[in-house]
């Protein structure tokens, strides 16, 4: 009798709630766990109702105690996790959400929320990689693209971030804040470039204008030493280019593919802990070698410089 009398109340709640009372529902959904206080279907129906009304902290409660009743319940880890990312409580809700990622792996809600919330938590790379798993389990979505795009802007890795609003702009061509992005974003790698010399160096044409050697003075130099230098720089470009080739593909083919095992890894339960020292072994592994590539890349800068110091000294002399 109690059961049919809560079900009756619980099917009254969810229909107030889709005509949009949601004072009504509430009353019906908590006269209804009165009579039934560990049915989870009613709690999830009261968060629901909740989360309509804006009323977070009450629909939390109710997602927590659906964990208590349903520990395996996918649904609803992620649905604690994307609130409490709402109540910027984000370290709660990266918690939240690997114990959703447990329970289902493939789940692009999850990886979506836990991208919020490290990026919140100043964790930039885990971030991405979240982004980048919603986007091969779900290629056309626009929220991953657009604050991936977003990501990257504010890291001034222009490349990727205009590859991204790209990718919004081709799915759907009169996406707004896409194309806002896009253009800001090509204007500052413009502006980037025109404050580039050939030579890669920066350029403060504040600081130049302000001591009065705008105009830059030129030095006769023989043949010989003009075909030393272009052969030194040559030379040492085309070097410090396969040192920066070698590391980029390096970090391409390792750690960008760490730092997505790593999120899987966190998602799991203490007994994978072996995993979890390997990943920690071959992030050392990136980090050394990456370390003596750019080691190596500066020895061929150094080496440029003093040859452009010997030179000045020869001049002067």
């Amino acid at each position: 009798m109690t059961a049919d009398a809560a079900r009756e109340l619980w099917e009254k709640a969810k229909s107030a709630t889709r005509h949009r009372r949601l004072d009504e529902a509430v009353q019906l959904f908590e006269q209804a766990l009165a009579l039934s206080p560990d049915n989870p279907d009613i709690h999830e129906g009261l968060a629901t109702t909740c989360c309509l009304a804006q009323d977070y902290d009450r629909a939390i409660a109710s997602f927590v105690r659906i964990t208590q009743l349903k520990p395996r319940d996918a649904r609803a880890w992620i649905n604690l996790g994307a609130l409490q990312n709402l109540q910027e409580n984000y370290k709660q809700a990266v918690d939240s959400l690997r114990k959703g990622l447990q329970r289902d792996s493939h789940s692009v809600d999850a990886y979506y929320n836990l991208a919020i919330a490290q990026r919140h938590l100043n964790q930039p790379q885990l971030a991405i990689s979240a982004y980048r798993e919603c986007l091969r389990l779900r290629p056309d979505m626009l929220e991953a693209h657009l604050n991936l795009a977003n990501l990257f802007a504010e890291q001034n890795n222009y490349k990727q971030s205009i590859t991204h609003y790209s990718a919004i702009l081709k799915l759907q061509p009169g996406h707004a804040s896409a194309a806002k992005g896009l253009a800001h974003v090509q204007h500052l790698q413009n502006r980037h470039r025109e404050e580039t010399s050939p030579f890669g160096r920066l350029v403060d044409t504040s600081r130049l204008v302000a001591k009065g050697t705008v105009e830059a003075e030129a030095e006769h130099l023989t043949d010989e030493a003009r075909f030393d230098d272009r052969q030194l720089i040559q030379l040492s470009c085309a070097e410090s280019g396969e040192l920066a080739l070698r590391l980029w593909k390096h970090l391409k083919e390792h750690l960008e593919p760490r730092l997505l095992t790593v999120n899987r890894i966190l998602a799991l339960t203490p007994e994978h802990r072996r995993g979890i020292v390997d990943a920690q072994e071959l992030f050392h592994d990136s980090v050394v070698l990456s370390e003596k590539l750019f080691q190596d890349w500066l020895a061929e800068s150094q080496r440029l410089r003093d040859h452009e110091k010997q030179m000045r000294h020869n001049r002067e002399a």
